[in-house]
């Protein structure tokens, strides 16, 4: 801190740098997860199996609707009548795998699926949100382990219940245990990190929340936390391998509960984080009446009365539906308009509102060839918490920069650029508490402009100011940077210098008069110069910086009685 040039901390360039190296060091942690999403891809990602399939729905008296063709390779939508609909497996090639091999069920979601057995019959119910598992393995998928050899000519059988869930597209796979087992690994890897960069993010912005006491960080903090558990319950990572047994037991109610939530509070987040009140204030208030919508939408699912809850489900999808686009307007509309960090939650928002939009298109049966397409909402989640976090530090850089700022201005005369009488008495203290000069001398200077109420009466208050000016600057081309100067009020400066004997300090003292002396103001006669009278004292045992402060003032006032111009030691 270099107080006598006047300036007061190390403001601009160090936050700067800051910035720039959370922003280079959270671009390359999204470039290495994007390389990353790319393998995972391949890993996970269902061989194509030689089979072929068959489905038909099931009516209530077990008849069944005809059969139709489908591509098990291929994600696929199939319709449930209220007894649900049955699968048939073929080995497209007259063969099945060598047996032990692993049938296996792609994105099957919150729903179950039935195998039945094609030796003996048996029936073995499978579901990611299971608690106890008999009869299947998997993590992220349903893998039926088939130990015994299948003929060629016999399909296999499921069945799929009809269940008040939204179902998800099914995709079918023979394969070896050893293969099954490798996709498993790359894709538990692939949603551990991905939820792994969430929840750190989701705590870390939580902390700076709660310590910066900002409620930015917490809204961001609990949406991001609600938008991973609703994605922990899609897939079943809840139940296997977290084994969160109380939400794999319920997850409709905390599907709702987590989906309700990540969307009011990203709807909050995004009404401060954009400052819409700002750049958008008629988006502001749309936003937020969408936002009080989805919290009252998400009550009657809560209910414990089956038509609450099916009025509940009706409605929180078409809000959902409204909710992306009105973010990403609100967005465009607040960067059109200024908004820097409305920059930032679209590089973040839109990713995921694309992903979004096509797995919900993939509901409906588009993009079937794309298998990989559910899970590229965890990749974009970690990808959004990723860049908003870079808007989050960004912004908290810039609540720094301005905190400083204003903090300088609270400490800094606003005339000389001198560090003020309140910002001067601090460090004072400072500087005496200061254990490394316990055993060194400290010099106090109190200096006083002579005739100066003269000097603006007959030339006028700007050369008082010009005078001030230019006696600042003269007296910091005269200390080291170590040395504590600073205006304390009217024509009065205050210098201490640390480290220096008496015989030091006077010598400094007369280099400081004598440049004062040398001043040489517009339309002011050289034969009257600006003048100072100097008060010097050196710290005593006790001393604190008042009674510093009344000694040099004394040892001033004797200066002054003594002619002016000069230099008194108390």
């Amino acid at each position: 801190m270099t107080l006598a040039s006047g300036r007061v901390g190390n403001v601009g360039p160090g936050a700067s740098g800051l910035g720039w190296h959370v922003s280079h060091t959270l671009w390359w942690v999204v470039v290495v997860l994007a390389l990353a999403v790319a393998g995972a891809t391949q890993a996970y990602a269902p061989s194509r199996g030689a089979l072929r399939g068959q489905w038909q729905s099931l009516a209530a008296d077990t008849a069944a609707s005809g059969w139709q063709a489908f591509s098990p390779q291929r994600l696929t939508r199939i319709e449930r009548a209220p007894s649900g609909a049955r699968v048939r497996l073929f080995a497209q090639d007259g063969r099945w795998p060598a047996a032990p091999f692993v049938l296996v069920v792609s994105n099957p979601g919150v729903g179950t699926v039935e195998l039945i057995d094609p030796h003996d019959g048996h029936r073995r119910r499978a579901s990611l949100l299971a608690s106890h598992r008999s009869g299947w393995i998997g993590t992220g998928r349903i893998g039926f382990l088939i130990a015994r050899p299948v003929a060629a000519d016999v399909a296999i059988e499921l069945e799929l219940p009809s269940e008040p869930v939204i179902q998800s597209p099914l995709g079918f796979a023979a394969q070896s245990i050893d293969r099954f087992q490798h996709q498993q690994n790359g894709w538990v890897a692939f949603v551990s990190a991905c939820f792994a960069v969430m929840l750190s993010i989701a705590l870390v912005a939580s902390a700076f929340g709660v310590f910066l006491r900002d409620r930015t960080f917490l809204l961001y903090g609990g949406y991001v936390l609600a938008y991973a558990l609703v994605l922990g319950i899609q897939n079943g990572f809840v139940a296997h391998p977290l084994g969160w047994r109380w939400i794999a037991d319920a997850p409709l109610s905390w599907g709702r509960v987590a989906t309700g939530l990540s969307v009011t509070l990203a709807c909050l987040f995004a009404v401060r984080f954009m400052r819409l009140e700002r750049h958008a204030p008629r988006w502001r208030r749309l936003v937020l009446g969408f936002a009080a919508l989805v919290a009252l939408a998400m009550l009657p699912g809560m209910l414990p009365w089956p038509a609450a809850n099916a009025f509940g489900r009706a409605l929180i999808n078409p809000l959902l539906i409204v909710g992306g686009p009105l973010l990403l307007v609100a967005g465009v509309v607040a960067a059109w308009r200024g908004s820097r960090y409305a920059w930032f939650f679209l590089a973040g928002w839109v990713p995921l509102l694309i992903v979004t939009v096509l797995s919900s298109a993939q509901l409906g049966g588009a993009f079937a060839g794309v298998p990989w397409l559910p899970d590229a909402n965890l990749a974009a989640g970690a990808l959004e918490a990723l860049v908003l976090s870079m808007g989050l530090a960004d912004r908290s850089l810039q609540v720094r920069r301005e905190r400083d700022r204003v903090q300088e201005l609270a400490d800094t005369d606003a005339l000389t650029g001198l560090p003020n009488r309140r910002h001067v008495l601090s460090q004072l203290n400072v500087l005496l508490r200061d254990g490394r000069l316990r055993e060194r001398p400290i010099a106090l200077m109190f200096l006083d402009l002579d005739d100066f109420k003269r000097l603006n009466d007959r030339h006028g208050h700007h050369v008082g100011d010009d005078a001030l000016c230019a006696t600042a600057r003269a007296l910091e081309n005269c200390l080291r940077d170590q040395d504590l100067l600073g205006r304390y009020g009217g024509e009065e400066f205050v210098i201490a210098l640390p480290g220096s004997d008496r015989a030091i300090a006077e010598a400094v003292a007369e280099r400081l008069r004598e440049a004062v002396a040398q001043i040489v103001l517009p339309g002011v006669d050289a034969r009257s110069p600006v003048t100072v009278s100097i008060g010097l004292t050196l710290r005593r045992p006790g001393d604190d910086a008042e009674s510093l402060l009344v000694r040099a003032d004394q040892a001033m006032y004797e200066a002054k009685e003594g002619g002016r111009n000069r230099v008194v030691s108390a």
